[in-house]
């Protein structure tokens, strides 16, 4: 995403708003020397309510100045 933009700050409402708890996990600056660098964050989504996440994905999609998504699942433990 585009930084100094508030799109992680709308990622966030969205996901909780959708009833999914975030957690930002990893996060680093590329192309840093633009005025608004792009960063790349990794977050991991939690459903409270167990359901897939075509909703959410979908509705990430739509947020102004987010470049790309990328879903990967999580090994089980």
């Amino acid at each position: 995403y585009k930084d100094s933009r508030g799109v992680l700050r709308a990622i966030l409402t969205k996901a909780t708003v959708l009833g999914y708890d975030a957690s930002l996990t990893d996060t680093r600056k590329l192309e840093a020397g633009k005025k608004a660098p792009t960063i790349e964050a990794h977050l991991k989504f939690r459903s409270r309510n167990h359901g897939p996440t075509d909703e959410l994905i979908s509705a990430l999609t739509g947020i102004k100045g987010l470049r790309s998504i990328r879903v990967t699942k999580e090994e089980d433990e």
